[in-house]
């Protein structure tokens, strides 16, 4: 399995709008610095800067997404491999990372802050939470573009609203822990979504024009 998924991985350079997708990742990912630099230890700056570095990364898997509608693959024997197992791989991957790449800067930020140590636990469950949702709603949109659009929409709002109005007592690391945690279900919700709707037929508003005749 180890060797497949190398393989598949390697198939990524037949993907669509490479150059466009990866500069797309570049912006969002600078973005998401912006505001968690910018908003200090504030939970609004941290939970919308987790949603832009998560954001970036989703944007590179959009590459590995867009195999779904290359014919190549399509008739490859490696098609469940790619379209299951790795973007399960990436998932988990990009997640790890985003994350970590996330507590490092608040961590620290959190240096010149002790005095927000509360609101800064708080803020990295928040955070955690944004990028799992973020996962599960990429897992779902290539299929149900605009029902999955909605439903994140929806979770969005509920964590924007809710973000300063519910505060848990917890510790940075327990913030830390409880925000990978909610990181990690998000791949898990990730992966069983994308096997329940795997025979499900592609969503033509989740690509590109040039992409969208082909579905």
């Amino acid at each position: 399995m180890t060797r497949e998924l190398k393989v598949s991985l390697k198939m990524m350079k037949y993907g669509n709008n490479i150059k466009s997708n990866i500069g797309c990742g570049a912006l969002f990912f600078l973005l998401g610095i912006v505001f968690v630099v910018r908003g200090g230890m504030e939970t609004g700056g941290i939970v919308l800067g987790s949603t832009y570095i998560f954001l970036s990364v989703m944007m590179i898997k959009q590459i590995a997404y867009s195999l779904h509608f290359v014919g190549l693959v399509a008739s490859s024997p490696r098609k469940k491999i790619i379209e299951i197992y790795m973007l399960d791989v990436l998932d988990f991957i990009s997640g790890m990372i985003c994350y970590v790449i996330l507590l490092m800067m608040v961590w620290i930020q959190n240096q010149f802050a002790v005095e927000q140590n509360v609101q800064c636990g708080n803020a990295l469950v928040f955070a955690g939470l944004e990028g799992g949702l973020i996962l599960v709603y990429q897992a779902a949109s290539i299929k149900s573009f605009l029902l999955s659009s909605v439903g994140y929409v929806m979770g969005f709002c509920i964590i924007l609203m809710n973000m300063d109005r519910v505060i848990f007592s917890i510790s940075p690391t327990g913030g830390a822990v409880t925000g990978f945690l909610f990181v990690l279900l998000g791949v898990v919700l990730a992966g069983v979504l994308r096997r329940l709707i795997y025979r499900k037929p592609l969503s033509r508003y989740a690509v590109g024009q040039d992409l969208r005749k082909q579905v």
